[in-house]
């Protein structure tokens, strides 16, 4: 049902790149650099985002799990290396190694034992995503140690964040998570290419990276391919979940209230529950960004989508699209059309 008198909505957040100059937290440990993107306060702890520049050549931490969140890395760009395991006493000395690159992301939920490193002569860039965002405080915890903080003292930041190590300080002992998880690794090109759900809603194609199975629902991601001069949905906000737009190819125009901003390739957008918004592709180029949705429910809404236009002989209606929100706690927003809007 369409809305023609919204409440208060909330504002949408537009970060640009390149993130080590645009954003106002830079976390730099080491020759790590982490630029703070979001840290969980416009999306109520429910996920944090940290792009991680990572260096030829340089080392993750130690092989490690989480006991109270997921983590999902997004590859930006460059490559990385990530090693799985031993999960067990049993799997002692038994690890899978696992090389990822641009486009390819590795969600890793609670009790999963791994690592990861930039094995290659280029620097590579990872987004990298936290659910819930709580975890961010690590980093911060971490920066503002004192540059004679001892490994112990290090390794006590991590026990307070829920992170455990493998090994023990002086390797001599080894420790495993109680149930533990395994990773999804989503490749998207290469021999070792999955087959990924796609879902076609008239010129828009969505690929599902991750459903929300390996995150409890806490996280799911979507790739959306733009073609040139496609239009979005009409102008909407959510009420139970959060989105965040990564742009990874061309440019995309996001509304708000009648307002649009452009964003370019790296630009990265926030949108909070009850934060009008939608978005289309006016350029001549294709577009793409990966959407991120917390709580991951959402991504049965463009299943619906799919399944809809395949019963209406491939047409997508407005009323169809406006009842598939209906059923995702969504709403159209009456006169913030695409028609008569300034620059955001």
């Amino acid at each position: 049902m369409a809305s023609s008198t919204p409440p208060t909505l909330k504002p949408i957040i537009h970060v640009k790149a390149p993130y080590h100059e645009t954003v106002q937290e830079v976390v730099n440990l080491g020759p790590l650099r982490c630029s703070i993107l979001e840290d969980g306060s416009n999306l109520d702890a429910r996920m944090a985002v940290i792009s991680l520049h990572f260096p030829a050549g340089h080392k993750g931490p130690a092989l490690n799990w989480n006991e109270m969140h997921d983590e999902s890395f997004y590859i930006t760009s460059g490559s990385m290396r990530f090693t799985f395991g031993p999960y067990t006493s049993a799997d002692e000395g038994k690890q899978e190694i696992v090389d990822v690159t641009t486009g390819d992301l590795i969600t890793v939920p609670p009790r999963c034992v791994f690592t990861f490193e930039n094995v290659t002569e280029k620097a590579a860039t990872i987004f990298f995503m936290m659910t819930p965002g709580l975890f961010v405080n690590y980093f911060r915890a971490q920066r503002d140690l004192p540059p004679t903080a001892t490994p112990e003292q290090r390794r006590a930041v991590s026990d307070s964040y829920a992170m455990r190590f493998a090994r023990s300080a002086d390797q001599s002992e080894s420790y495993f998570p109680v149930n533990p998880n395994k990773a999804s690794i989503v490749r998207v090109s290469g021999p070792d290419k999955n087959e990924l759900e796609a879902l076609p809603v008239g010129p828009i194609k969505i690929t599902v990276l991750e459903d929300g199975s390996t995150t409890q629902n806490r996280l799911g991601i979507v790739v959306v391919d733009l073609p040139p001069h496609t239009k979005g949905p009409l102008q909407h906000w959510h009420e139970m979940h959060d989105e965040t737009f990564l742009v990874t190819k061309g440019s995309v125009r996001f509304w708000t209230e009648g307002k649009y901003l452009d964003v370019d390739e790296g630009g990265y957008v926030v949108v909070p529950i009850r934060a009008s918004h939608t978005f289309e592709n006016v350029t001549g180029g294709e577009a793409q960004f990966m959407n991120t949705l917390t709580p991951a429910f959402y991504v049965n809404y463009f299943r619906l989508l799919k399944d809809m236009a395949e019963g209406n002989q491939g047409k997508l209606t407005p009323a169809l699209n406006e009842e598939a929100m209906e059923r995702f706690a969504t709403v159209q927003i009456d006169g913030f059309g695409l028609v008569d809007g300034s620059r955001a």
